[in-house]
């Protein structure tokens, strides 16, 4: 964190930026300080301790997180403060940065942004209620529970299961199709992602598919209306101390 002259950088927000951004992949921002003081906390910490120590007043800061602070994450965080929409997630690389994004914003103390994020992930999942798996991970990471009650509420949660990569894949015949899996059964996730969920999550998840469940011709099967009702319940007992703790 320094004071410096501008920087010469094609991605520019508005007019007249008095603040350098540098991002962890040594890329460049050039914006406003008002605007990044009244989006977040940290950042006017960060500025006010930086124009405090020095003469200069167009600022720079140097951003350093690898996996959260690279370019392409803090240009999505900067499209939100400066009032630009974003587009639904797409591919797997959309929903990754989407995920950083949120990480972001909460290291950053941004209230704004958090409420666009919120609004943005239930009109997308509403639009396209695919992957939601991913979806339900943004609704433990920004504690929605409003959204995660949406991502039940969409089940069943079918999803391709193939090893190969697309180009490979071949119809073997009219009435064979791709082995399919249950794409929210959260014990079958990898830990590190499993890691993700909070334990009120985790409890009310599985108490209320286990409540919801009911059995036909010896399967097990989930109303998952009545499934995301009990969750969205349960969630409520917990955060509010009512829950019984026996």
């Amino acid at each position: 964190m320094s004071s410096a002259k501008p920087l010469d950088s094609s991605r520019t927000y508005g007019n007249n930026p008095d603040l350098t951004l540098v991002c962890a992949d040594e890329k460049s921002f050039q914006v406003h300080t008002y605007m990044l003081t009244a989006a977040s906390s940290v950042f006017r910490d960060m500025i006010s301790t930086c124009l405090a120590t020095s003469t200069d007043q167009h600022v720079k800061l140097q951003l350093s997180d690898e996996h959260i602070e690279k370019s392409d994450v803090m240009r999505l965080f900067l499209d939100i403060i400066y009032g630009k929409s974003l587009r639904g997630p797409i591919l797997r690389e959309d929903f990754s940065d989407y995920d950083k994004l949120t990480q972001l914003i909460l290291k950053y103390d941004a209230p704004y942004a958090l409420q666009h994020m919120k609004t943005s992930l239930r009109l997308w999942f509403m639009q396209d209620s695919y992957r939601a798996d991913d979806y339900f991970i943004f609704a433990c990471t920004i504690d929605d529970i409003d959204l995660a009650k949406t991502v039940i509420c969409s089940g069943p949660f079918q999803g391709f299961s193939t090893q190969l990569s697309a180009p490979n894949i071949r119809c073997i015949s009219a009435n064979k199709l791709l082995v399919s899996r249950h794409i929210m059964d959260l014990g079958s996730w990898e830990y590190s992602r499993f890691r993700r969920v909070p334990d009120d999550y985790k409890f009310a998840y599985f108490r209320a598919e286990r409540e919801a469940s009911q059995s036909e011709n010896g399967t097990s099967v989930s109303d998952y209306r009545d499934m995301a009702r009990r969750f969205a319940s349960i969630m409520a007992e917990i955060r509010g101390g009512t829950f019984p703790p026996g």
